[in-house]
């Protein structure tokens, strides 16, 4: 099987490091494509772009994983990839309406991030919550550390433009992991969906913490979308 892991552009691809380092152990193909650049040029676009060129190739199903802010963009980013994705899975991300389009941020958080802005440009994202967030949420000093160094600064613009949502996106087998509470508006609307979910309790960042069962979770989510996949 092979796996694009997406990373949030908030972030960096450290977050999925440990995630695809198991998931290659198992004998899948991963790619964690880099999206630091492009994010702080501040537009979506060359996001989407930039994960799609930076797919996992080879044979095999092909599964596209997103975590928080790249939820927004997976839809566009499926789209991007041919032949499309035999399923996409959310994990502790947004999920985007069925049709219309999707806030990169909501709306009233949005003005809380213009009293954040520079020069129209935005803080690191662990800043926008205190000096100590990182630490709560990566056990790991020296991940901890790596994570934190690739932390971009966006622009404020990133945020500006509502993502269109393609048609019929929803057709593409989709699953969802919770990992931390405030995702869980997120989780009941892919459970309404009939989408397969799953909770692994505990903070946004885990995929760094708990790496084994993070991953594990993940592999029986796609076996539940796509029945024919193997779940190890």
């Amino acid at each position: 099987m092979r796996f694009t892991l997406v990373h949030s552009p908030l972030v960096g691809p450290v977050t999925w490091s440990l995630v695809a380092t198991r998931l290659r152990e198992l004998g899948h193909d991963v790619a964690v494509p880099s999206l630091v650049a492009v994010a702080t040029r501040g537009r979506w676009q060359q996001v989407v772009e930039a994960a799609a060129a930076g797919a996992c190739e080879g044979t095999g199903a092909h599964v596209v994983v997103g975590h928080s802010g790249a939820g927004p963009l997976l839809p566009m980013i499926a789209k991007r990839i041919s032949p499309t994705p035999a399923a996409l899975v959310f994990v502790d991300a947004g999920v985007p309406p069925a049709s219309g389009t999707a806030d990169l941020v909501p709306p009233a958080f949005f003005d809380h991030l213009l009293g954040l802005s520079v020069d129209g440009r935005l803080p690191r994202w662990s800043d926008w919550f205190g000096d100590d967030v990182m630490s709560d949420l990566v056990q790991d000093p020296e991940v901890r550390s790596a994570a934190a160094a690739e932390l971009p600064q966006l622009p404020l613009s990133y945020f500006a433009e509502a993502v269109p949502v393609p048609k019929g996106w929803t057709h593409t087998p989709c699953a969802y992991l919770l990992l931390s509470d405030p995702y869980g508006a997120d989780l009941a609307a892919a459970a309404e969906r009939g989408w397969p979910v799953a909770v692994e309790a505990g903070k946004h960042l885990d995929l760094l913490n708990r790496p084994e069962a993070i991953t594990a979770t993940l592999l029986e989510l796609v076996a539940a979308a796509i029945p024919a996949a193997p779940a190890t």
